[in-house]
């Protein structure tokens, strides 16, 4: 179903939750998503609310959605593929993909919508990225990964690859987007250096992927044409280094304000999010 088929269908406001409560739903939760939504719902005069629930039980969390009668979900990991069979209508883009990071409750039916690809491609057109037909590197293999696929694809880029530790998932990905598979263990620093883009959608750079996740090559591979977008919301040794490198860097920052800018839109059925108090509030956090 299109994304505009799905927001005609009625909310049934008088069976959720009052103050309208909607969260994010993380196995490990930041505090940065709290801050846009509720600067956002303050700025607006909203009874609305946004709290972060830390939760590795998808079925669990979902679950509680109905019952609780919570207006809105963001999912991330673990949560963006698991709760597929879970919602009961799915956008169109969410099918494309294959993973939704957002849940809207009608109170009668979940929805799932996917803006993390909005997100990627605002983040790159902000950027001034622009292919000139060279190969761009998807790193990873799950939701996150897929929306980046998805969201490359929509802006033209030709060449698509991915690669993952886990070769299988890269190759589930490869399959359902008919793009090319590049092996992790021969990820060559001759390779990285021709990309004209590397798009990092793993945990790399946070503690939730482990002290012993690296990349598979030299981060001083990347080149002055080079442009290295990290999904992760931080400062990483990958933006360090690819800027040493001379490349076009995006922090994952830039990502969470724009998927979150549609989120909030989704949440209160307004036509626009009120971006300058909600990136206000992304940048404080981030300090």
């Amino acid at each position: 179903m299109s994304s505009e088929e799905l927001l005609s269908l009625p909310t049934e406001w008088e069976r959720l939750a009052f103050p309208r409560a909607c969260g994010l739903l993380a196995e490990q939760p930041s505090a940065l998503s709290q801050a846009m939504h509720n600067a956002g719902f303050k700025s607006l005069d909203l009874d609305f609310s946004y709290t972060a629930f830390p939760c590795s039980d998808t079925a669990s969390g979902i679950a509680a959605m109905r019952s609780l009668g919570l207006r809105g979900l963001s999912l991330t990991i673990p949560h963006k593929e698991r709760a597929l069979p879970m919602i009961d209508e799915l956008s169109d883009e969410v099918e494309a993909i294959g993973s939704a990071n957002t849940v809207i409750n009608t109170g009668d039916k979940l929805l799932g919508f996917n803006t993390d690809h909005y997100g990627v491609s605002e983040a790159l057109l902000e950027a001034g990225f622009q292919s000139r037909g060279d190969t761009a590197l998807v790193f990873g293999a799950g939701g996150a990964a897929r929306a980046a696929v998805y969201a490359l694809a929509q802006l033209g880029v030709k060449k698509i690859a991915i690669c993952n530790r886990n070769a299988k998932r890269a190759e589930e990905v490869a399959q359902d987007f008919d793009i090319s598979v590049v092996d992790y263990d021969t990820l060559s620093p001759e390779f990285v250096a021709s990309l004209e883009l590397f798009v990092n959608a793993t945990p790399i750079g946070l503690s939730l992927a482990g002290d012993a996740a690296r990349y598979p090559f030299e981060l001083s591979s990347f080149t002055a044409a080079s442009c290295v977008f990290d999904m992760v919301t931080r400062q990483t040794e990958l933006l360090e280094g690819a800027k040493a490198s001379g490349a076009t860097t995006i922090h994952g920052a830039r990502m969470l304000l724009f998927q979150a800018l549609k989120q909030f839109e989704l949440f209160t059925e307004l036509s626009e999010a009120p971006r300058a108090h909600m990136e206000k509030a992304l940048e404080k956090a981030l300090l």
